[in-house]
C-alpha cells in the first residue's frame, strides 16, 4: 500500500467537496474475509426514509475536506496525491505520477483469481485495500464480485449477485463509517474500452471526505427545484425493464446512445436502506439489463458504471434518492462512442441515437 499523509493543496481554502457536518466513527473498513458471506444488514425494510445517519461533532464542518484526501495514520511515511484546481476552468483534479506504473493483468496472471496475489484463499465474494490507491489512508478498495473469472452480472447467477450487492451495501457502511469519509462512491469499469486493468469481475470504491461535484450538482438542483426526478419516474417509453420497486431505464438525455439508469421507485437514500428485499431486486433487475446489453453486442460489452447515494456525514440530504448509472461505452460491436473536441470544448454533447429507440432495443433483447 502506498504511504499516506495530508494533500498538498494549492488552492485558496476553495475545494470540490462539499460537507455539511460530521461526528464520531462508527466502526473501520475490514478486508472481506475468504468465503464469508456478508451480511444482510437490512434498515427500514425497502419502505420509506430511514433515519438519518447520527451526527458527527468530531469532525469541523467549516473546515475544508478537500484540504485532506488522507487521514494520514500515524508511524507512516508522508507521501499522496497532489491535488490540484486550473486557475481558469475551476476543474480540480488528483495528481498521483505512482498510479502511472499500474499493471494490466489478463487472464493468465490475474491477481483476483482465487490463490492469487490479492486472493489468496477461496472466497464467494471479497473486498480489500487497493494496491494502487488514488487516495491514501485505505480509502480505495477493491471489490471482488465472483471467484470466477469470467463471470459477469449477466452470467453470475441471481445467488451470486445478490452476494456482490450485498457486498456493495457492507462497504457502503463500513466505508461510510470512517470519520475521514463524506461521502462512498462505488463504481466499475468493465472492459479494456472502458479502463479496466484486471479482467476479473469486480468494482472499486471511494472513501471521499466530502460530496464530490456530480453528485453535491444533482443533489443542489434537487434542492432548487423542490422535486426529485428519481421519485417523479421516466417517460413510458424511456421503460427498459422493471424487477419489484425497481425498474431500469434509458436518460432522457444520456451521454452515451446505451446509457441505463436504475433506481428504486420509492425514495430511498441508500443501499443499506434498500433492505435485504430491495437489495435481492437490485440484483436481479442487475443481471437482467446487462444480460440484455451482453445479448444486444453479441459479446461481453464495455461499460462504466456508478452509484450515487446519500452522503455518509450524518448531514441531513433529504433530496438524497438511490440510483446507478451505467454507460456502455460503444455505440456499435466494437465501435467505442468517443467524447470529441467539440463537446469537451461546449460542454455540450451530442449523441447519435434516440434515448427512445435505444429503450425499444433493449426491451427487445
Amino acid at each position: 500500500m502506498a504511504a499516506e499523509a495530508d494533500v498538498d493543496d494549492r488552492r485558496d481554502g476553495a475545494g470540490p467537496f462539499h460537507a455539511p457536518g460530521g461526528g464520531p466513527a462508527r466502526g473501520r473498513c475490514r478486508a472481506h474475509r475468504p468465503g464469508h458471506h456478508p451480511r444482510a444488514g437490512a434498515v427500514g425494510g425497502g419502505q420509506g426514509v430511514p433515519a438519518r445517519r447520527p451526527a458527527r461533532p468530531g469532525r469541523d464542518p467549516r473546515g475544508d475536506p478537500c484540504r485532506r484526501l488522507s487521514a494520514g495514520r500515524e508511524g507512516r511515511a508522508a507521501r499522496v496525491a497532489e491535488l490540484r484546481t486550473d486557475p481558469l476552468t475551476g476543474l480540480t483534479v488528483a495528481v498521483d505520477g505512482r498510479r502511472q506504473a499500474r499493471p494490466r493483468a489478463r487472464s493468465a496472471d490475474c491477481p483476483f483469481c482465487p490463490g492469487g496475489l490479492e486472493a489468496p484463499e477461496e472466497y464467494r465474494v471479497r473486498r480489500f485495500p487497493n494496491r494502487w490507491p488514488a487516495l491514501d489512508g485505505g480509502r480505495c478498495e477493491v471489490l471482488l464480485y465472483a471467484p470466477e473469472h469470467g463471470a459477469s452480472w449477466a452470467t453470475m447467477g441471481l445467488q451470486q449477485a445478490e452476494h456482490a450487492v450485498e457486498l456493495w451495501s457492507e462497504c457502503t457502511e463500513e466505508l461510510g463509517a470512517r470519520p475521514d469519509v463524506g461521502y462512498v462512491l462505488l463504481f466499475e469499469n468493465r472492459g479494456a474500452d472502458a479502463g479496466a486493468t484486471v479482467d476479473h469481475p469486480h468494482g472499486q470504491a471511494f472513501g471521499l471526505p466530502g460530496v464530490p461535484p456530480a453528485p453535491a450538482t444533482q443533489l443542489e438542483r434537487s434542492r432548487a427545484l423542490g422535486r426529485c426526478a428519481l421519485c417523479e419516474g421516466p417517460a413510458k417509453e424511456l421503460v427498459v425493464a422493471e424487477e419489484g420497486g425497481w425498474r431500469a431505464w434509458v436518460p432522457e438525455a444520456p451521454l452515451f446512445p446505451y446509457a441505463l439508469r436504475l433506481a428504486p421507485r420509492v425514495h430511498l437514500p441508500d443501499l443499506p436502506g434498500a433492505g435485504a428485499a430491495g437489495r435481492r431486486e437490485l440484483a436481479a433487475l442487475l443481471t437482467r439489463v446487462l444480460g440484455g446489453v451482453d445479448a444486444l453486442f453479441g459479446r461481453p460489452a464495455p461499460y462504466l458504471l456508478w452509484v450515487h447515494q446519500r452522503p455518509a456525514d450524518g448531514g441531513e440530504w433529504p433530496w438524497a434518492h438511490l440510483y446507478l448509472e451505467i454507460n456502455v461505452v460503444w455505440r456499435a460491436p466494437g465501435t467505442p462512442r468517443y467524447i470529441a473536441a467539440g463537446e469537451l470544448g461546449s460542454g455540450m454533447y451530442f449523441t447519435p441515437l434516440e434515448p427512445e429507440r435505444a429503450a425499444e432495443t433493449l426491451r427487445g433483447v
